[in-house]
């Protein structure tokens, strides 16, 4: 009779725990980076476009940290189908519709944060921030967990928000750097 209780005891036990294993996840704290669906445009005071592809000083270039900066190096650059990739997952290419050059990249964060912060680097002097909010689910794609942006900030002005609030979606983000080094954020469908 012992063993036979011993036996449910144990059996119960087991699958008590198998059913927490299973319905409950083990959150993991991953980096991540998430593309978006818009392009940046850096322009001058005077509405010019600042990047300059004989210059690799006028790249914008991305950091997890803002403590941590790096000189851009020739050797980071790599042109592929008209592209200009280099460091850090950003990319330059010509757009034909605003005749001058785009910037894109992926912005870093944590998925088991609800804000992200990406630190950019223009003309190796100017510092600017994209923030992004955030929103974790469970059961995306298969994983035990996925993020989305929710909202995505430049320097502190909303330029995108996903399906979560009322949609903000533009192609095209100016970033108009002005000589007294404030920034002009300018959203364009």
């Amino acid at each position: 009779m012992k063993k036979i209780s011993l036996l449910v005891f144990v059996s119960i036990l087991m699958t008590s725990c198998l059913k927490e294993s299973i319905s409950e996840p083990k959150k993991v704290t991953c980096e991540l980076s998430i593309n978006y669906p818009f392009k940046f445009v850096f322009l001058n005071e005077k509405g010019g476009n600042m990047i300059d592809v004989n210059n690799i000083k006028s790249f914008p270039v991305t950091y997890p940290n803002d403590k941590i900066f790096k000189e851009l190096k020739k050797d980071e650059i790599k042109i592929f189908k008209g592209r200009f990739y280099h460091y850090r997952m950003n990319s330059i290419s010509y757009d034909e519709t605003i005749k001058g050059y785009c910037w894109y990249t992926s912005l870093f964060g944590f998925d088991s944060t609800k804000v992200g912060k990406t630190y950019i680097r223009i003309n190796e002097k100017d510092t600017d921030t994209i923030t992004m909010k955030l929103i974790s689910d469970r059961d995306c794609s298969n994983m035990d967990y996925c993020s989305d942006n929710q909202e995505i900030y430049y320097n502190n002005t909303l330029i995108y928000s996903g399906k979560y609030s009322e949609k903000l979606d533009p192609k095209y983000v100016y970033i108009k750097k002005k000589k007294d080094n404030s920034t002009e954020v300018i959203l364009e469908k």
